[in-house]
């Protein structure tokens, strides 16, 4: 996909297609942290407003760790497969990733995205905070994967089509079909330091917040 598929400088192909800047498809990829930021902080403030700040239980954190966990390896496997970072400001495509968790599911890192913030909305509200999330992130980045996926129509259309048919576009998949999808003999080879050196703050940054509602929670 888009999420920061690049190719490194002396090896990029020109740009083929992207979304005109200033249109609403461009300015949602561009904001997407913002709109993402945005919509949590008033979600957790209506939740505070209307219910308090609950105190965590323990229960909740443990159901939350799995959550937060796949979040993590999910964003590290598909930074893994990516050569450059994935904060990229337009919405244009080098290079269609195929390898990896892009043979599972077309979004792994905002899959990652979505269970490590219901994760810790689970932690720390309960799951209706974690549902309401879902919802939110979930609306969020589907328009933002519409702009993504139609600068990949017009790029790589006969590729893309066999990719989308193939792989879901927000549930991985457990069994693969290998015989669905070519392999990339052109992809860089996994890179599993870089993507742990690229990830290392929102590692701990999640870790840091699950041991904050997992301390709460089990305070006399």
């Amino acid at each position: 996909m888009t999420e920061g598929s690049f190719d490194p400088p002396e090896e990029r192909p020109p740009v083929r297609a992207s979304e005109p800047a200033g249109s609403w498809k461009d300015l949602m990829f561009r904001r997407r942290g913002w709109f993402v930021a945005g919509g949590v902080t008033a979600l957790a403030f209506a939740l505070v407003a209307m219910r308090g700040w609950p105190r965590p239980t323990p229960a909740q954190t443990w159901f939350a760790a799995p959550l937060v966990l796949f979040g993590v390896a999910m964003r590290v496997w598909a930074r893994c497969y990516l050569v450059r970072g994935t904060n990229t400001r337009r919405v244009h495509a080098r290079r269609l990733v195929e390898g990896g968790p892009y043979r599972r599911v077309r979004n792994p890192i905002y899959v990652g995205n979505v269970a490590v913030a219901a994760g810790i909305a689970l932690a720390f509200f309960g799951p209706l905070a974690a549902a309401l999330l879902l919802a939110l992130l979930g609306a969020i980045y589907s328009a933002v994967v519409r702009s993504e996926e139609g600068v990949l129509q017009r790029t790589f259309p006969d590729r893309f089509e066999r990719l989308a048919a193939a792989v879901p576009r927000w549930w991985p998949r457990a069994r693969l079909r290998p015989a669905e999808l070519a392999a990339d003999a052109d992809a860089p080879a996994p890179q599993l330091r870089a993507a742990l050196r690229g990830e290392a703050q929102r590692i701990l940054g999640a870790g840091a917040a699950w041991t904050a509602a997992f301390w709460l929670a089990n305070q006399p």
